[in-house]
């Protein structure tokens, strides 16, 4: 094979995915494709951290035991791998919201964020990580129940 017949190749894969995602089943399609490339990261992560538990991997939390805002997040993937609904969604809330909403995307329900102005999606994304950290400082006992 030549290394000129690559780039025709590549140009025919891309206008046959251009076409599967523009028609009817695009959107499910990717969110299958989103789904079980999810599913296949999540299995892997609690494969790994079952048999190699790396310990903490948040360096705030590390250092100072304070945890951030995306404390919880990796927690996520482990737990959802390891078939733990209920933990995933102990370990940071805002992540498993966070990730169902880029898993739905494409069926079109997030259109509003596009359509809103750079300082409203600031404000959203700020009191998302707001509302995470407090959920984590709750979770880590820094507040008071």
């Amino acid at each position: 094979m030549s290394t000129t017949s690559a780039p025709g190749a590549r140009a025919a894969w891309e206008y046959r995915w251009s076409r599967i995602a523009g028609s009817r089943y695009g959107a499910p399609l990717r969110v299958l494709l989103r789904g079980s490339g999810a599913g296949v990261l999540a299995l892997a992560a609690a494969e790994v951290h079952a048999t190699h538990d790396p310990g903490v991997l948040c360096p705030l939390r590390r250092f100072t035991g304070i945890p951030c805002p995306g404390c919880g997040s990796t927690t996520v993937f482990i737990e959802l791998g390891a078939g733990h609904l209920g933990a995933a969604i102990a370990a940071n809330p805002v992540t498993v919201l966070v990730g169902l909403g880029l898993l739905f995307a494409p069926l079109g329900g997030g259109r509003w964020w596009w359509r809103l102005p750079s300082r409203q999606k600031n404000i959203v994304i700020f009191s998302a990580a707001a509302v995470s950290w407090a959920w984590q400082l709750h979770r880590y006992g820094f507040l008071p129940s």
